[in-house]
């Protein structure tokens, strides 16, 4: 499918993000993806003990916007495959972390890993505007609304 931008209904086909910005969305995906295997393996995780399942609220939202980004940024029928590369990661991360002695190896973190990627796929699969599309739309909005200010 071409990339499309802005002058189409939502209803009518999926609309990409800019290819002029895909680079820079696409960086971001692996600062993403590094930063969960930072955050996964690091002798000092973040202290969410305060909310109730923190530690789970905590993989299933690292998970499905690892999920969602990358699925946006790739044809919708490799989606398949990045969900089930971000499942055996999550699996993986696990099972590294039994073996650090300062991190614990949880079946409970891999199911909210896998939740998050299955909330990501569904989200992706009903929605016709991508994350990317609304960010840049309400960019050029904004530039073009200051620069009408500027006359």
């Amino acid at each position: 499918m071409k990339q499309k931008t802005c002058n189409i209904k939502p209803s009518m086909v999926t609309v990409y993000a800019d290819p002029r910005c895909l680079w820079g969305w696409r960086w971001m995906a692996w600062l993403i993806f590094i930063g969960i295997w930072y955050l996964s393996l690091t002798s000092r995780p973040p202290d969410v003990s305060s909310i109730s399942w923190g530690d789970k609220w905590g993989h299933l939202l690292a998970y499905a916007t690892l999920m969602y980004w990358f699925g946006s940024l790739y044809p919708r029928r490799q989606r398949t495959k990045i969900a089930y590369a971000f499942v055996t990661m999550g699996v993986a991360i696990e099972f590294i972390q039994g073996t650090t002695g300062y991190r614990t190896f949880e079946f409970a973190d891999m199911a909210a890993d896998t939740l998050g990627v299955v909330v990501a796929l569904v989200v992706l699969r009903y929605t016709r505007i991508s994350f990317f599309v609304w960010v840049e739309q309400a960019i050029l909005k904004l530039y073009f609304f200051i620069g009408s200010q500027r006359e």
